[in-house]
């Protein structure tokens, strides 16, 4: 009987210091595996090349006077959207993957050869970002994919802030007239 007391005291020590150790964690539900930018740097892309999977491709180019639609005329793109689009690229995070393998990347609109975007930025000759995007995920969700890994992620960016067609990108504001 001595001998039951004493081991079930010892399993009580045992599950007060990891029920101690567990409440002194600064979040208890968080994650153990902390997140991580998708990407550092994107604010010195100077070419971001757009493309979906129905055969669009917008090009849009860093150039001295602003950015510009390489494939489209070269026509000035807006300098709000280009700049809206980098900071979500740079404000998205990667947590823990959702799935990892091939027919995962065909379900979620990842793939190489399946995608709704696959985005590539440049600074001069090297490339910063090569990423897939799929379709939302929900509000404001979509799920993403960087070439070359097979894990898919779940990450705050949505296919409408990278447009394919290079008409999306168009400055609106050279339209508009001065007031008198």
């Amino acid at each position: 009987m001595k001998h039951k007391l004493i081991l079930l005291s010892a399993l009580l020590v045992a599950q007060l210091a990891l029920a101690a150790m567990l409440a002194w964690r600064s979040d208890p539900l968080a994650p153990a595996s902390r997140s991580r930018a998708l990407v550092a740097g994107i604010q010195n892309a100077d070419r971001l090349e757009i493309s979906d999977g129905e055969g669009h491709t917008a090009v849009v180019q860093k150039a001295d006077k602003g950015w510009r639609l390489a494939n489209h005329f070269d026509a000035p793109a807006s300098p709000h959207k280009v700049k809206q689009a980098l900071d979500a690229l740079a404000a998205a995070r990667l947590d823990a993957p959702v799935a990892t393998t091939e027919a995962a990347a065909r379900r979620f609109e990842v793939a190489k050869e399946k995608f709704a975007r696959h985005l590539v930025a440049r600074k001069g000759d090297k490339i910063l970002l090569d990423l897939y995007l799929g379709r939302s995920a929900g509000v404001g969700r979509a799920h993403v994919r960087l070439a070359g890994e097979t894990a898919i992620y779940q990450t705050r960016l949505g296919e409408w802030d990278f447009p394919a067609r290079p008409g999306r990108w168009l400055d609106q504001t050279l339209l508009q007239a001065e007031a008198r």
